[in-house]
């Protein structure tokens, strides 16, 4: 029961930490926290006049919610484009990363607001403006937050090594599949090399769903490296043409395909496929 709970927490979490180190992100989450929190301890009271109608104040704050809502969905697709978790790349999933942290932002939010706010307005529910207000305070104590973590991996990171990885992984199996025998050099073990930094990246993960896939290459990799050339290029797809049936060639290329298809899945942000899916790709 209580590893259940650890396994439950642990993938709530991701949503928060895309797999980070949860020590550090408590640590931007806690200084974060204080710089704002020092600025309004700074301010006077009221601390954001607004020289706006009420309505106004209201409708300008759901325009600026909505545009750094989008932005926000797009540094936590970015996010998601750094992980071995194809989950991560979903539209849908990074949605619903968008919506912890907003609740997340929105828990913060409202206790500054009760800490420090409060006291004057003398009532726990905020106005109308008021929520417009801790919309827009709670959508930018968001992205506050991704940014420092976005930019923490861009400095601490190669941010292209796992997209490099798997073009060359999919463009020596391609190369491999389509050239005689004859014009083959080194692509076997180029494809081999690429193989396993990836299944070093899938197996080094701490997140949920990436274990078949670390599975299913495995199995490929150990297979496709005892083969002979002829067997490894019918691994990648160079199956004879004819009425005889390859049952076990075929069920190898299969696990590649399915392999293929998570990798290019991986190779693809949120937002690209998003916008893939606009243009009917």
């Amino acid at each position: 029961m209580i590893s259940l709970s650890a396994t439950q927490s642990h993938r709530y979490s991701n949503y928060l930490t895309f797999g980070r180190s949860k020590a550090r992100i408590l640590g931007i989450v806690a200084g974060e926290t204080i710089f704002l929190g020092g600025t309004f301890f700074a301010a006077e009271p009221p601390f954001l006049p607004l020289p706006f109608e009420p309505g106004i104040a209201l409708l300008i704050s759901g325009i600026l919610t909505l545009v750094l809502g989008i932005a926000l969905y797009g540094l936590l697709s970015s996010l998601g484009y750094r992980t071995y978790s194809v989950r991560f790349h979903s539209p849908t999933h990074v949605l619903k990363c968008l919506i912890v942290y907003l609740a997340f932002s929105a828990i913060v939010v409202y206790l500054g607001y009760l800490l420090l706010v409060y006291p004057y307005s003398n009532t726990p529910i905020p106005k109308v403006v008021d929520i417009g207000i801790g919309a827009v305070a709670t959508t930018l104590y968001a992205i506050s937050i991704t940014s420092i973590i976005y930019a923490e991996d861009i400095f601490s990171e190669n941010s292209g090594s796992k997209s490099e990885v798997i073009t060359k992984f999919l463009s020596e199996a391609d190369s491999l599949r389509e050239k005689s025998e004859s014009e083959i050099v080194d692509q076997p073990k180029k494809l081999l090399q690429a193989g396993e930094s990836l299944l070093t990246g899938l197996q080094t993960s701490e997140l949920e769903g990436t274990e078949e896939l670390a599975e299913n290459l495995q199995d490929w990799l150990q297979t496709f490296k005892h083969r002979e050339l002829q067997g490894q290029k019918k691994m990648v797809g160079d199956l004879p043409d004819s009425s005889t049936r390859f049952d076990v060639w075929e069920e190898r290329y299969e696990s590649f395909q399915y392999i293929r298809d998570e990798l290019e899945k991986m190779d693809n942000s949120a937002i690209e496929r998003i916008l893939l899916s606009i243009r009917g790709k």
